[in-house]
């Protein structure tokens, strides 16, 4: 910047003497600027080219904090859309899951009401049975002559009953096996 103050000098000077034509020397000495005035207006000059330097050094210093700020900012948001991406695959993993889970809680329904139904079915069964036992106990009690034979049928009977109950009670467990295990699936799918 400063190798550019004497050639604005110059400048000045052609222009202040080619504006005026050569016809008197004294005319001419007493129209070129004074000394001094050169000197404000150099100093002029310099001030202005330093300040011009001091406000480019400024805008370059800024524009660098700009640009930086900028790629910061450029990385936050690739950040962000990152998490975004990956978030986005998570709920889609999740909503999966779930109508797994609902498709499993409407099958263990469907098992448990079929199992209840077989309960009570075997239950009335088992009610039927007892009531025959318990006639055959009266008609064995009643007829003397086949006491033995009855005895073991109905010893028989007695029999099929007990293994009958094990197996309710067997069936019973299941059952409350599964309602408890629906229970846990429902809770998961409601939270």
């Amino acid at each position: 910047m400063r190798g550019l103050l004497p050639l604005l000098c110059a400048t000045l000077w052609a222009i202040e003497a080619s504006g005026t034509p050569v016809k008197k020397k004294a005319k001419v000495q007493s129209k070129l600027a004074s000394v001094e005035d050169v000197n404000v207006l150099t100093y002029g000059v310099l001030q202005f080219s330093d300040t011009i330097h001091h406000v480019y050094q400024d805008t370059n210093r800024r524009m660098s904090r700009v640009d930086t700020l900028l790629q910061r900012q450029e990385g936050a948001l690739e950040h962000l859309q990152e998490e975004v991406k990956q978030a986005a695959q998570k709920e889609e993993e999740i909503r999966k899951t779930l109508s797994h889970l609902q498709t499993q809680t409407a099958g263990l329904h469907a098992q448990a009401l079929q199992m209840r139904t077989t309960l009570q079915d075997v239950e009335k069964e088992q009610v039927e049975l007892l009531n025959q036992v318990t006639s055959l106990d009266i008609s064995v009690d009643s007829s003397a002559p086949n006491i033995t034979t009855l005895k073991d049928w109905a010893l028989q009977h007695s029999n099929v009953l007990k293994v009958l109950e094990k197996w309710i009670q067997h069936e019973k467990q299941t059952l409350e096996d599964q309602d408890q295990q629906l229970t846990r699936i429902q809770s998961l799918t409601e939270s």
